[in-house]
C-alpha cells in the first residue's frame, strides 16, 4: 500500500512539473510574440518614414526639374485623369517596364467620355493615343508641395500613398510607394474647377 501511495505521489509530482514547464513555455512564447510584435511595429514605423522621405524627395526633384527615374520601380504604372467642363472625362492607364520612362514624354492610350461635360455639346466616347510630358504640365502649377502630413496620415489615407499638390486645388499627382521604397504608381489628375 505504501508503494502504491508512493507511486501516485510520484506521478502527481511529475505531472505538476510538466504542467509548470508547459506554462513556462507558453509565457516564453508569449514574450517572444510580444517582442516580435514590437520589432514589426518598429519596422513599420521605419518603412513609413522611408516612404515619406521618398515622397519628399520626389516633390523636391519636381521643383528643381531634376531626374526622377531613380525613385521609380523598374515596373511602374502611370494613370492619367482629366475632368474638363467641355470635353468631359479623359482617362488612361499604362504600365511601363523601365523607370527611365518617367523622365521622358509618355505615350498613353486614353478614353474620352463627354457624359459629364456640362458646358459644351456631348459627343460619342472615343479612344486616342496622347503624349504626356510631366515637365510641360508642371509649368502651369503655381506650387509643388507634398500634402500636409495631417491629411496624409488621416483616416482616409491610403497606405503608402502621397499627394503632391500643384495648380490651385485642381491639379495634383498621387504616388504610391511599394515595399522596396520605390514609386510603383503615379497618377496625374487635372480637375476642372468650374
Amino acid at each position: 500500500m505504501k508503494l502504491v501511495f508512493y507511486l501516485v505521489l510520484l506521478c502527481t509530482n511529475i505531472s505538476c512539473k510538466n504542467n509548470n514547464s508547459e506554462h513556462t513555455i507558453n509565457n516564453d512564447d508569449k514574450l517572444k510574440f510580444e517582442k516580435t510584435e514590437e520589432v514589426i511595429t518598429v519596422n513599420d514605423k521605419i518603412n513609413t518614414e522611408r516612404r515619406k522621405q521618398v515622397a519628399l524627395e520626389f516633390a523636391e526633384r519636381l521643383k528643381k526639374g531634376e531626374g526622377l527615374a531613380s525613385l521609380f520601380s523598374k515596373m511602374w504604372t502611370f494613370i492619367y485623369h482629366e475632368d474638363n467642363r467641355c470635353t468631359g472625362s479623359t482617362d488612361g492607364k499604362v504600365t511601363y517596364g523601365s523607370n527611365i520612362t518617367i523622365d521622358n514624354k509618355l505615350r498613353i492610350k486614353v478614353k474620352n467620355n463627354s457624359e459629364y461635360a456640362w458646358a459644351c455639346e456631348k459627343k460619342e466616347s472615343y479612344y486616342y493615343e496622347m503624349t504626356f510630358d510631366l515637365r510641360e504640365n508642371l509649368k502651369n502649377w503655381d506650387r509643388i508641395e507634398l500634402q500636409s502630413s495631417e491629411y496624409s496620415d488621416g483616416p482616409n489615407k491610403q497606405e503608402n500613398t502621397f499627394f503632391i499638390l500643384g495648380a490651385g486645388e485642381s491639379d495634383y499627382i498621387k504616388i504610391h510607394i511599394d515595399e522596396n521604397n520605390l514609386i510603383s504608381t503615379l497618377k496625374y489628375s487635372s480637375e476642372d474647377p468650374g
